[in-house]
């Protein structure tokens, strides 16, 4: 009887302690949470689950947006019907496509879906859009979406931090040089297995994640991450490796062909956007936020890769570029490098004045 009383009160103090643990980190060292709708994803890291709604205050200090996401887990406005064949167009990207930081209306492809709505279209822009994902998981999420409906087009909107992102450890694919150091070889991660992925299975490992801060913080550092930003700069690291950023180029390059030979295969048109590069803009952009390679060369050997295999390929930075001549970078991009409201607007209008993607815009042009 002795030894379960002081069981009991082994159990309480320890849960007192934690309590108190929790209050004292959230109060002088608050974590950021895992988002209320995110889902651990064993294949691609992370994905929106379907039919959720949050209100996204990460970065509270720049930005508060709503996030809603429909039956495919995906932020738009309307659900997608799984006979939608010849009347939706889909469109892959990163957090711009998203529409990070911004309401959904005031995306550049919500507005793009709303000019669709007001010529009375019968067109559904599908945003396949997802923050932090580089190409190689758009690929994985290439395929999944392909077994729920056929788009009649799909566009991916090619982001200059999608080669970056492409680098790292938790990208769906991996490289490694042939043996002389000649080509480079292409090789798909295995998804996550083990303990790790039975742990990302369970509810009440996702559950801690989203609500305590004292978890949160004991993951970090138990995973050496305590103190660094999720977010701190436009771009992400290359790994120290030789040659790194001529790797990124091929590795980018051969995930674009997959993309290709996904929707061939399917007969589905691709084609690609670019979205403006910081290096093509004259602004008063901070340093840090240029201190990257060369980007616009790979632009020019991403157009000529993709010239060759037939790829419409459309460069939005001579619209884009008229359309801010006057303007500051404040007025276009939040602290942390994504568009303010204004940027998304004038992408929008940039697609207008853009005479290689007006031929694309069907009847919403001719209404």
């Amino acid at each position: 009887m002795r030894h379960a009383s002081n069981w009991g009160i082994l159990l309480v103090a320890l849960g007192l302690t934690l309590l108190v643990s929790e209050g004292v980190v959230r109060l002088l060292l608050p974590q950021k949470l895992v988002k209320p709708c995110l889902e651990p994803d064993n294949a691609v890291g992370y994905r929106y689950r379907a039919n959720c709604h949050f209100v996204d205050d990460w970065h509270a200090q720049w930005f508060t947006y709503e996030v809603r996401t429909n039956n495919l887990g995906l932020r738009m406005p309307g659900d997608v019907p799984s006979a939608h064949a010849d009347s939706s167009w889909l469109w892959l990207g990163d957090s711009f496509t998203f529409g990070w930081g911004v309401e959904w209306a005031d995306s550049w492809l919500g507005l793009l879906d709303s000019a669709v709505n007001v010529a009375h279209c019968r067109l559904q822009f599908i945003n396949g859009g997802h923050p932090g994902w580089g190409t190689s998981q758009q690929i994985v999420f290439l395929y999944r979406m392909l077994k729920q409906f056929y788009p009649q087009r799909v566009w991916y909107a090619f982001h200059e931090t999608d080669p970056f992102d492409n680098m790292l450890p938790q990208s769906v694919f991996g490289f490694r040089k042939t043996e002389g150091g000649g080509a480079l070889e292409i090789f798909r991660r295995p998804a996550r297995r083990g303990w790790r992925a039975w742990l990302n299975e369970q509810s009440w490992y996702l559950w801690l994640q989203q609500h305590s801060h004292l978890f949160v913080l004991a993951k970090q550092v138990v995973t050496g991450r305590v103190g660094k930003e999720r977010q701190p700069r436009a771009y992400a690291d290359l790994p120290p490796i030789p040659d790194a950023w001529d790797v990124a180029q091929q590795l980018t390059l051969a995930l674009v062909d997959s993309l290709h030979a996904i929707c061939r295969k399917a007969e589905v048109p691709f084609g690609v956007i670019w979205l403006p590069s910081m290096q093509e803009l004259a602004l008063d952009f901070p340093q840090a936020w240029l201190k990257a390679p060369d980007i616009v060369h790979f632009k020019k050997r991403l157009q000529a890769h993709l010239l060759n295999r037939a790829v419409p390929f459309v460069d939005l930075t001579s619209a884009f570029r008229q359309k801010i001549d006057t303007l500051r970078v404040a007025q276009l991009y939040y602290p942390e490098a994504h568009w303010r409201p204004l940027g998304h607007r004038l992408l929008f209008e940039s697609m207008w004045a853009t005479k290689s993607w007006q031929k694309y815009l069907g009847c919403f042009t001719t209404q």
